[in-house]
């Protein structure tokens, strides 16, 4: 699996598409999302947790924006979805755009269910914000995500879910900025 994320992420880079000027660079750039949406599961449930990435980006240098280029990295998921634990990681490939940007994943996933847990294979999309501000190593991932999840006992429920996604730092910056508003008031 390690040898198939590498080619993957070397194949990226080779074909990032390159600025006016040419100058591309190879960063490693990171998200902590929140995410906060609902699932199909028993009929219809509440979702929330965090999604870290980890990606290898090939991306061209602007100096206010991330991309247009190419990423590829790993995830690690902490859901809560309908009361149960979900736990996962997997392989994310990013387009940046310089603002809009779509991020497919694959990945297993683990969830503690009573009575008996599960676990299975998960497929997403990100379609949204990404890259859109260049704060060094944040990504800044941000908009709609879709997953759905095939588990691989037979016995479980395929599930879906929907959730809006805002990454912790773009959080941390909206704080700080009504602090600041309420302190020069």
């Amino acid at each position: 699996m390690r040898s198939v994320i590498t080619a993957c992420a070397l194949l990226l880079l080779a074909r990032t598409a390159r600025a006016e000027d040419g100058a591309t660079s190879a960063r490693i750039l990171l998200s902590v999302p929140l995410l906060l949406g609902a699932t199909t599961e028993d009929g219809g449930g509440f979702v929330y947790g965090t999604r870290p990435e980890v990606i290898l980006a090939g991306v061209a240098d602007h100096g206010d924006s991330i991309g247009p280029g190419w990423g590829a990295g790993a995830y690690g998921e902490l859901l809560s979805a309908s009361g149960d634990l979900v736990a996962g990681g997997g392989a994310t490939i990013v387009r940046y755009t310089g603002t809009l940007g779509f991020a497919p994943s694959v990945g297993l996933y683990v969830r503690r269910s009573a009575p008996d847990p599960d676990g299975g294979v998960v497929a997403s999309l990100l379609v949204g914000l990404r890259g859109f501000d260049d704060i060094g190593p944040f990504d800044m991932a941000g908009g709609l995500r879709i997953d759905a999840r095939f588990p691989t006992d037979g016995t479980g429920e395929r599930l879906v879910m929907v959730t809006l996604q805002s990454d912790l730092v773009a959080v941390g910056y909206l704080i700080l900025a009504v602090r600041s508003l309420a302190t020069q008031s």
